[in-house]
């Protein structure tokens, strides 16, 4: 019975922890310290009036005794302090990088990646913000996670690429090969299971988590190489990776959001490109003092 309880409660801790806000990512002894407080107040908050049989009261102090094993256990009772590295993409060229656990990232323009100098506990936790590709090293102990607006990406080893810019009103992920898990911050929201070729899109507004199978994911990745491979995509996605791309800015009124793009961009020069949005949108692209503006009906 000790070891189901202990069992039991391993599975109820990490499961909470996925369940965390993916803005805040915790260290070892952060997480310690918020069981333990959560264990103390129901200790303290246990009516003392209350006359409780002495076979229960043992039980009880067995299991207390579990909790505190399994504590130690899951976590140090001196855990390392963590440093956490920064690494940073502002040019319009792809930055590669090996993370700690000698798992490679590729970073996309205007990307942020926050993880620790050594990956110590029971997850291997960086934060994202942008957009990235990963080839995780397998590790079947230690889980990898990727906290990135509102979503967390579980991995034990796969290729995977995660599109989280804060100026999008969504978080799409995408599996190139293995299984990979996917939660979206929201009551409603459980976690999906992704294998290869297939991708999770989390609303940030509605924190509604949907999932789209069939997928050509290479076409996902394909800003690795310079290219822009858009198939039913948001206009506003479309100017935001411009943007990356050329490091030109394009402004559009709300008449376009509703526009989706199907093309792909490869060796164009940036005035090719508004040339091809001019014709894709029925729109005008004009230069009004430094900053490029689409002017027209937009779309339905």
């Amino acid at each position: 019975m000790q070891k189901r309880l202990l069992k039991q409660y391993f599975k109820w801790t990490e499961r909470n922890l996925l369940e965390q806000p993916a803005s805040r990512v915790q260290d070892e002894s952060e997480v310690r310290d918020s069981i333990y407080e959560k264990i103390k107040e129901r200790i303290d908050t246990t009516p003392a009036q209350r006359e409780i049989p002495y076979r229960w009261m043992h039980l009880a102090a067995a299991a207390s005794i579990l909790v505190v094993i399994g504590l130690i256990i899951w976590f140090p009772s001196t855990p390392p302090a963590l440093s956490w590295q920064k690494l940073e993409n502002r040019s319009q060229t792809v930055r590669f990088a090996y993370l700690p656990d000698s798992s490679k990232v590729w970073l996309n323009a205007g990307t942020t990646l926050k993880y620790p100098a050594h990956f110590r506990g029971p997850f291997r936790n960086v934060a994202l913000e942008g957009e990235a590709y990963f080839e995780v090293v397998r590790d079947e102990e230690k889980p990898f996670l990727v906290q990135s607006q509102g979503v967390t990406t579980r991995v034990l080893g796969t290729r995977f690429n995660v599109k989280a810019y804060p100026q999008m009103e969504r978080v799409a992920v995408t599996v190139v090969s293995g299984k990979v898990g996917v939660l979206g911050e929201g009551k409603e929201n459980k976690s999906i299971l992704l294998t290869a070729n297939q991708q999770a899109v989390y609303h940030k507004l509605s924190k509604a988590l949907s999932q789209q199978a069939d997928m050509d994911a290479q076409n996902e990745i394909a800003w690795q190489s310079g290219r822009l491979v858009f198939h039913n995509t948001p206009l506003p996605e479309v100017l935001l990776a411009i943007y990356h791309k050329y490091g030109q800015k394009i402004e559009s009124s709300a008449a376009f959001d509703r526009c989706s793009i199907y093309f792909e961009f490869s060796d164009e020069t940036f005035k090719e490109t508004l040339n091809l949005l001019e014709k894709l949108t029925g729109s005008s692209i004009k230069n009004i003092n430094g900053t490029y503006e689409m002017t027209g009906n937009g779309c339905q």
